[in-house]
């Protein structure tokens, strides 16, 4: 990645499909959308957890920032956070993992041409022997995770926590989004003039937290490992 480009930006893009199907909120593909996800659970789910889930409802769930992050959210947050059109970004997962497949990955390309996985990273030879080893998979994940730049998680999880921790200690930024701001900023933003920008509202909503350069605010011990900070 550093080969093209020093400054290249990591995404830790959360939109595979058992994620979204488990958030029970919608993206705006009406009912081809509603089915597929539905259809989703039938297969994947068990009683006890359709039971759990089915009464949730989806516009609520945005409200309460439950929803993963679009390809237009998170491109809307980067490039609110002063990520460039032209920025080479590597993108930790693979279009067949996302919901909505190439298409989705197409999306984000809209707003960042260079938004690179691991298949336009590696070669056939290199990417083939590691298809089905999903530790060794998500061992390059990590590793181009913490060497960015700049590092963009869209959910909490233990991958992020991990990089966060790790990217901390070397004093390297990582820019999380707070999805409860969002969407009470995506939602007021339907109501408002169209004079007012949208990315200087995000841009407002995130200004006084959850950039980490140095320090971060989360409780959690591997995304801000304060006692082990002792080498700065």
């Amino acid at each position: 990645m550093k080969k093209m480009s020093s400054n290249f930006v990591s995404l830790h893009w959360r939109f595979e499909t058992d994620a979204v199907a488990y958030s029970m909120c919608e993206f705006g593909g009406g009912e081809k959308e509603k089915l597929a996800l539905e259809e989703y659970r039938v297969r994947h789910w068990d009683r006890a957890t359709r039971k759990l889930r089915e009464f949730l409802n989806p516009a609520s769930q945005r409200v309460l920032g439950q929803c993963p992050m679009s390809a237009i959210e998170t491109g809307i947050f980067m490039r609110a956070m002063g990520i460039r059109r032209n920025a080479v970004i590597y993108v930790s997962t693979l279009e067949e993992q996302l919901f909505g497949g190439n298409h989705s990955l197409l999306s984000l390309r809209t707003m960042f041409p260079s938004a690179l996985t691991k298949r336009d990273v590696l070669t056939k030879e290199e990417l083939g022997p590691l298809a089905k080893r999903a530790s060794a998979l998500a061992a390059i994940d990590y590793i181009a995770c913490t060497e960015s730049s700049v590092f963009f998680p869209t959910a909490t999880g233990n991958f992020p926590n991990f990089v966060i921790g790790h990217r901390l200690f070397y004093g390297r930024r990582s820019i999380q989004p707070d999805l409860k701001k969002l969407s009470a900023v995506y939602s007021c933003h339907r109501h408002m003039s169209r004079e007012c920008n949208l990315l200087d509202l995000v841009r407002a909503a995130h200004e006084e937290h959850l950039i980490y350069h140095g320090r971060s605010p989360s409780s959690n011990f591997f995304a801000n490992p304060e006692e082990c900070l002792c080498a700065h």
